[in-house]
């Protein structure tokens, strides 16, 4: 997926709560479960999911 801006992430940060404090998602980690690809769609049209890779939003890739 790349890189995401920060005014993007201000649309879809309320769907991670486990980002606790963490406003622009810069230090949380946090998996994007198979249910969120279409409510982050719908908040950035921009954004490609394709069937079969984990997602993540975070400082590093998960393996």
């Amino acid at each position: 997926m790349g890189g995401i801006a920060a005014a993007d992430i201000l649309k879809i940060r309320d769907l991670f709560p486990e980002r606790g404090s963490d406003e622009l998602l810069a230090t949380a980690v946090c998996p994007v479960a198979p249910t969120l690809p279409g409510a982050m769609m719908t908040a950035v049209p921009r954004l490609e999911f394709r069937l079969g890779p984990n997602y993540q939003l975070g400082g590093y890739r998960m393996s």
